[in-house]
């Protein structure tokens, strides 16, 4: 069985498992699941994209320790030391996690988190539930920008 991304969604399920009840209903937002990333392909997200779902300090210690795990996967993806650097820059307990679709292995589903500086989003919703899409953004800094394109307009050559 090939599982593209399978500890994004691992990590994400037993953080939902692990946070309990009260947890999970201020984490799950809907039963139906995006059909995409909230965010689309844009190359940029232009506005703040509001927090929503489960806070970091409504969790406990465990789970607010797997949430930063989670977090930590996708920035390792970078360089040690950029890894390091994006890691520290990200206050845990300002961090957000919200699910929608369904918990069932197999079926669609998307979780998103969030701090004022990070969106994670991951959806496996396409080809029915056999497609993953995942994005990892900066509000300041995101990878979508024509950085070369925007010095030619604001510079003269």
């Amino acid at each position: 069985v090939v599982q593209p991304l399978r500890l994004e969604e691992e990590l994400a399920r037993q953080l939902l498992d692990r946070m309990g009840p009260a947890g999970r209903r201020s984490a799950v937002l809907s039963g139906v699941a995006p059909p995409d990333l909230r965010t689309r392909n844009a190359p940029r997200v232009r506005q703040a994209v509001k927090p929503v779902g489960v806070a970091a300090s409504q969790l406990d210690p465990a789970s607010r320790d797997l949430l930063a795990g989670v977090v930590r996967l996708y920035l390792d993806r970078l360089r040690a030391d950029l890894a390091d650097t994006e890691f520290a820059n990200i206050h845990p307990d300002q961090l957000h996690f919200a699910w929608e679709g369904s918990s069932e292995r197999g079926a669609g589903h998307y979780y998103r988190i969030q701090a004022p500086e990070l969106l994670i989003e991951y959806d496996n919703t396409a080809n029915n539930a056999n497609h993953v899409h995942s994005v990892w953004r900066r509000h300041s800094g995101d990878f979508g920008d024509d950085i070369l394109a925007a010095h030619f307009a604001s510079a003269p050559h």
